[in-house]
């Protein structure tokens, strides 16, 4: 019978690095003359700061955050590589850790001296790795270069022959920090596809990634690190919606800061036309700049004139606000909605309605521009000086979600 699996444990970890040490002179002559070192570039930075969770057996944890949140840090704690400044953690048995493409390799030695190596250092007997041995390589698909040093091979197959061994040495703790990215996609699905047998084991498995996608179907539970605390912790849901937010909230306070430097501008060629007002809508009419994938989002845009105008047309282009590309450009007359126009001196209004908002998680920038009687004819052009944010809703790939219809039968 099969002994339950022990789960992993960290309790209060804390991990302190010195920044601007310098080389080992110096800090030998901090050590006997202070005097003579300038203490200034001398700061500590807390990697991890107060980390308490569990990963019970047959639980996949999924742990986000942004560059530099910590989230290496932890696993390297974990599995050895760097020890804690303060706290604890509990994690016993076979430990296969994959934290960095080709750490652990010999670069002078071959794929299958390699093989012997690794399984050696996590704890796999000669014997057994002999036993696996054929099992180990027809996995990686490396059988071509199985003889040849891993110095000349490419990272994504440095990634496979990593992997591929940590999953066959049967862990008792199975660790893997995203590098399964470097891979090609067949090996990758083929990957978490055993990583998925390994948990229906029962083995506790930590998986740091950036793809919350992944986090959200592949992991029973997340944590998220932010400047090496744990900021939330429950359903990859929830606290991918956390993360998410707080990713939109700073990356939004990046686009303003952008603007204000001058990616946003306004022409305004004709001063007797002007557009004086935008306002964006939900589905109950109050003024919003946060949305959901497949919510009511309305663009009511208001145009005042000092005089009589001929026919108005109205450009709304919504651009992708991290990469700057174009999602879509609309205008009235193309879409079948003629303005008149006004007869007289006055302001009208025009309201641009998606009554299923098809953009998916992000912040989204607005340019407007109003024309009178050709398009070539802008009389107020507002380049990119609105903005929104999308988040939430419905699930959605790529920059659109395009809500099909699906039948079976």
């Amino acid at each position: 019978m099969l002994s339950k699996p022990n789960p992993i444990v960290a309790d209060g970890i804390w991990k302190q690095y010195k920044l601007g040490s310098g080389s080992k002179i110096v800090q030998l002559a901090r050590r006997w003359a202070p005097w003579a070192v300038d203490e200034r570039v001398i700061s500590d930075f807390w990697a991890l700061q107060d980390v308490s969770f569990r990963c019970e057996g047959g639980e996949t944890v999924g742990i986000i955050g942004k560059n530099g949140a910590g989230k290496s840090t932890l696993l390297k704690v974990l599995c050895g590589v760097t020890q804690a400044t303060r706290g604890t953690f509990s994690m016993k048995g076979r430990v296969a850790p994959l934290i960095e493409v080709g750490a652990g390799f010999h670069q002078e030695l071959t794929g299958r001296e390699n093989i012997f190596l690794n399984a050696s250092i996590m704890g796999m007997t000669r014997a057994e790795t002999k036993t696996k041995f054929d099992e180990i390589v027809d996995f990686s698909g490396l059988e071509q270069f199985i003889d040849t040093p891993v110095k000349r091979y490419s990272s994504g197959m440095l990634a496979r022959l990593g992997f591929t061994i940590a999953v066959h040495i049967d862990p008792d703790v199975l660790l893997v920090d995203e590098v399964l990215s470097v891979g090609d996609l067949a090996f990758v699905l083929k990957s978490y596809r055993k990583v998925e047998e390994i948990r229906k084991r029962g083995i506790p498995v930590l998986l740091v990634s950036h793809n919350l996608q992944l986090i959200r179907n592949f992991c029973t539970r997340a944590l998220w690190l932010h400047q090496g605390k744990l900021m939330a912790e429950g359903t990859p849901n929830d606290v991918c919606a956390k993360y998410t937010k707080h990713a939109l909230d700073a990356a939004a306070d990046a686009i303003a800061a952008a603007n204000a430097e001058g990616d946003s501008y306004r022409v305004h060629s004709d001063e007797s036309l002007a557009l004086t007002d935008v306002k964006l809508l939900d589905g109950e009419g109050n003024a919003c700049t946060h949305f959901e994938t497949g919510g009511h989002l309305s663009l009511e845009m208001t145009v005042e004139s000092d005089r009589p105008t001929g026919e108005l047309i109205f450009f709304v282009t919504v651009w992708q606000g991290e990469t700057g590309h174009m999602l879509v450009c609309q205008n009235n007359r193309d879409d079948g909605v003629k303005h008149p126009g006004l007869e007289k001196a006055g302001a009208t209004k025009m309201t641009m309605t998606l009554p299923r908002l098809p953009f998916v998680s992000g912040v989204h920038q607005l340019s407007i521009s109003i024309s009178e009687d050709s398009t070539s004819n802008v009389a107020d052009w507002h380049e990119k000086m609105f903005a929104f944010k999308v988040s939430g809703g419905q699930v959605g790939y790529g920059g659109f979600n395009a809500f099909p219809r699906w039948d079976h039968g």
